[in-house]
């Protein structure tokens, strides 16, 4: 290890994989199980690159409120199989 940071021994640079991972183990990735991109088009336009969504929860069906994009339909460690949802076997 040459002890620069974001390279490994070789002298390469550590990829965006590499930081995934390590993030991951530490409970540190926020991933989308429905794509951002998809969550936009729902969405009404609120500022400049801004976007918002009404939702509503199924146990307070009765009860909309706003969110953006990035606050819905992620979870921690999704892809990295470390999610509640992994660990509860479902």
């Amino acid at each position: 290890m040459t002890g620069v940071k974001g390279q490994t021994g070789g002298g390469q640079p550590v990829g965006k994989a590499s930081s995934g991972k390590r993030a991951a183990k530490a409970g540190g990735t926020r991933d989308h199980t429905v794509p951002q991109m998809y969550l936009k088009h729902f969405a009404q336009h609120a500022a400049r690159r801004q976007y918002e969504l009404k939702v509503r929860r199924l146990d307070k069906i009765n009860e909309p409120f706003s969110v953006t994009p990035t606050g819905i339909a992620a979870e921690t460690g999704y892809y990295w199989g470390i999610s509640e949802r992994f660990q509860r076997g479902h």
